[in-house]
């Protein structure tokens, strides 16, 4: 198996804050909720740690989320969903888990209950660019 296998991926010319910002207003345009932005490599200089421009965004569909979590309970540890994006050898990157990866490990959920949510994170990334 390769990483291409679990990860969408794509590099942009954005700078990383307009990168950010276009994730999140791509999310906000499917009706998603957005429920928290992490700022990596601030949380990791309070510990002393240097790294370069890294940030998470989690978010969410409630009606996937509702239908998944009936069906398997356990996909939880799986949400909320994240985009990534950050810096590396001076490119900005814009990537995500693919629900249709993780989702195959839960009894009970069909590939069908998670296409919606995987073709709506690759637009989101595919948008963002």
């Amino acid at each position: 198996m390769d990483e291409s296998d679990f990860i969408f991926s794509k590099i942009t010319e954005k700078l990383f804050d307009d990168a950010v910002v276009s994730v999140m207003k791509n999310i906000e345009k499917k009706s998603w909720a957005i429920f928290a932005v992490y700022d990596i490599r601030e949380r990791l200089a309070a510990k002393g740690f240097s790294h370069g421009n890294m940030k998470i965004i989690e978010f969410c569909s409630a009606k996937n989320a509702d239908m998944v979590l009936t069906k398997n309970p356990f996909i939880s540890i799986c949400m909320p969903c994240r985009i990534s994006v950050f810096e590396t050898d001076g490119k900005t990157i814009i990537s995500s888990m693919k629900p249709l990866a993780m989702g195959s490990f839960f009894k009970g959920i069909e590939k069908t209950d998670i296409e919606e949510v995987d073709i709506g994170i690759k637009e989101i990334i595919d948008n963002a660019i």
